[in-house]
């Protein structure tokens, strides 16, 4: 699974899970989501503030 944004998609996540653990949505697959989450809402926040910066 690769996840790509902020601005311009500059910034990417990745990472590889195996059929099982996608059908048993694993723990690991939880756990990166909620990593990625974090990741992509830090993102949208330092874009917002250079966005707005005169």
């Amino acid at each position: 699974m690769i996840l790509h944004f902020g601005d311009g998609y500059a910034n990417h996540i990745s990472k590889h899970f195996t059929h099982e653990e996608i059908a048993s949505l694993d723990a690991c697959i939880i756990g990166f989501i909620k990593e990625a989450g974090d990741k992509i809402k830090e993102t949208m926040v330092s874009d917002y503030f250079k966005m707005v910066k005169p």
